[in-house]
C-alpha cells in the first residue's frame, strides 16, 4: 500500500482553487480562532477533479480485483445499511485496497489526498490547521456501484437502490469520485444532514450535492450522509482516511474496527479532536456516537479494571450531556438521555457495589424524560423498547434482588407511573438468585 499520508498543512488565508473553478459561498460560517471562519456546510466539491485518464486507471484496478480468483471476497459485495433502508436493494462494493499498490494507484491516492486537503482548507473545517490529527491513513478504498435499470419496477416493489443515513465514524475524511456521467442515472443525490430525525425529510435539514463524472466530493466522516434512492447506473470511487494504520490485509474487505472498539488508545484522541472547539464542537452525531463507543469500551473492561471503567463511564456521560445540549428541543434528545441512564446504571451496579434507592431514582428520572419525549413525538411502545429492553429491564431485575434492599417494584411504579407500561403491573417483591452485579 502507498506510504503514510501526512497532514502537515498550515492555516491558509485564501482558498486553494484551480484557475477555472468557482465556488459559491458557504451557507453559514462561525468564528474559528485559528483560521478566521469555519463553514457549516457538510461537504466540499471539486468539479472535474479527476480526468478521464484517472477514471480509466480506477476502472483498471477494479478489473484486476475482479480477475483475482484467489480473493473473490473482495469483489461485488452486496451491502445494505443505514437508516431508512428496510426495503433497500442495496449496492455492490469492490474493495481495492490490496490491489492499488502500483505506481499509478499510488499516484491516484496522492492526488485524491491533495484535492481532499485543498477542499478541507477551503471549507475551513479545521482538520488540518488544528494540528490535532497528525497522520491519516487509508481505511477503505472502494468501488461502489448502484444498478437499477427499471424505475417502474422499483416503484411497484417499494425497493430502492440507495445507501441509508449513516456516518463513517472512526474515519476523519471521506472522499468520493463520481465515475459515471450524470445522464446515466436519475435521483441518487448525495445528501448530508447536520441534525434531525432520520424519518423527517424536511428539506431545510438537508444539503444536496449533484455529482457529474470526474467530480470529487469530500466530507467530514462523522457527519450523517446518504445516497438518495435512484434508478439507472451510478458508480463511485470512495476512500476513507483515519488515524489507525492503513488497511492492507487482502484477507478482509472492510478494515477491522478493533482499534476503536477494544481500547481507547485511538478512540479518545479521535473523539477529543473531532469535537474540539477548533473542529466541530456542535456536532450532535459526533458527541453522541463518541459517548456510545466510550460506554461500550468501559463495559468491556469493567470486570478487570473497575477504576478505569468508572472514569470512562463518566466521560461517556459528559459526551452525552454535550449531545443533549445540541439536541435540546428535538426528539433526538432521547438518545443522549438514554445514553446517560445506561452509563449511570453500569456505574452504580458495578460488581461489588451496593446501589442506593436514590441512585435508582436518578436513573429513572432520565428514563422518564426518554419515555416522555418518545410519547410527545408519537412513539408507540414498541419504538420505545430501546429504553424498555435495556436500562429499565436491568432495573426491574435489580430491584428484585433481596440483598440490595432497593424497595419494591410497586413503590417505584407509584413514584414513576410510566413504568407500568414496561413492567406490566406493580408487583410484589420476588426472590431471585443473589449475584454480585447486574448488567445494563
Amino acid at each position: 500500500m502507498h506510504a503514510t499520508l501526512a497532514l502537515l498543512f498550515h492555516c491558509v488565508e485564501s482558498h486553494v482553487m484551480s484557475n477555472d473553478q468557482t465556488q459559491t459561498p458557504p451557507p453559514k460560517a462561525v468564528l474559528n480562532g485559528n483560521c478566521g471562519t469555519r463553514s457549516l456546510r457538510s461537504a466540499a466539491q471539486r468539479k472535474n477533479g479527476f480526468s478521464s485518464t484517472d477514471i480509466a486507471q480506477v476502472l483498471a484496478i477494479e478489473g484486476r480485483v475482479w480477475a483475482d480468483q484467489s480473493n473473490p471476497h473482495l469483489s461485488n459485495n452486496t451491502r445494505i445499511f443505514g437508516e431508512k433502508s428496510e426495503r433497500s436493494m442495496g449496492h455492490s462494493a469492490t474493495y481495492l485496497h490490496a490491489h492499488i499498490a502500483t505506481p499509478q494507484g499510488r499516484a491516484l491516492m496522492d492526488k485524491l489526498m491533495r484535492i481532499a486537503m485543498e477542499l478541507e482548507a477551503e471549507a475551513g473545517w479545521g482538520i488540518a490547521s488544528s494540528g490535532m490529527f497528525g497522520k491519516l491513513h487509508p481505511r477503505a478504498v472502494e468501488s461502489t456501484r448502484y444498478n437499477n435499470a427499471d424505475e417502474q419496477e422499483t416503484q411497484l416493489t417499494g425497493g430502492a437502490v440507495e445507501i441509508g443515513w449513516h456516518s463513517d465514524f472512526m474515519s476523519v475524511l471521506t472522499v468520493s469520485v463520481m465515475l459515471s456521467p450524470l445522464q446515466s442515472f436519475s435521483g441518487g443525490e448525495f445528501q448530508t444532514r447536520r441534525m434531525g430525525p432520520e424519518d423527517d425529510d424536511d428539506a431545510s435539514l438537508l444539503q444536496n450535492y449533484t455529482l457529474d463524472q470526474g467530480d470529487v466530493t469530500v466530507w467530514r466522516s462523522w457527519d450523517r450522509h446518504r445516497v438518495a434512492p435512484m434508478s439507472g447506473h451510478r458508480h463511485v470511487f470512495v476512500v476513507q482516511f483515519w488515524l489507525a494504520p492503513a488497511h492492507v490485509d487482502i484477507r478482509h474487505g472492510p478494515a477491522p474496527a478493533l482499534y476503536f472498539t477494544e481500547s481507547t488508545d485511538m478512540l479518545l484522541p479521535y473523539c477529543d479532536a473531532i469535537t474540539s472547539e477548533l473542529v466541530d464542537p456542535d456536532s450532535f452525531y459526533a458527541t453522541h456516537i463518541c459517548g456510545k463507543y466510550i460506554h461500550n469500551v468501559a463495559s468491556k473492561i469493567q470486570q478487570h479494571d473497575a477504576f478505569e471503567a468508572e472514569r470512562l463511564f463518566k466521560l461517556s456521560i459528559d459526551y452525552h450531556k454535550r449531545a443533549a445540549h445540541v439536541a435540546s428541543g428535538s426528539v433526538l434528545l432521547r438518545q443522549p438521555l438514554l445514553g446517560q441512564a445506561q452509563s449511570l446504571g453500569r456505574m452504580f451496579f458495578a460488581r461489588g457495589l451496593r446501589p442506593t434507592p436514590n441512585q435508582v431514582r436518578s436513573i429513572l428520572q432520565l428514563c422518564k424524560q426518554v419515555h416522555t419525549l418518545g410519547e410527545l413525538h408519537g412513539f408507540r411502545l414498541r419504538k420505545q423498547m430501546d429504553l424498555g429492553s435495556t436500562v429499565l429491564h436491568m432495573l426491574e431485575q435489580a430491584i428484585a434482588v433481596p440483598h440490595l434492599e432497593l424497595g419494591t417494584h410497586a413503590s417505584f411504579v407509584r413514584q414513576f407511573p410510566f413504568l407500568e407500561m414496561y413492567w406490566g403491573h406493580a408487583r410484589a417483591q420476588v426472590t431471585v438468585p443473589r449475584r454480585e452485579g447486574v448488567r445494563v
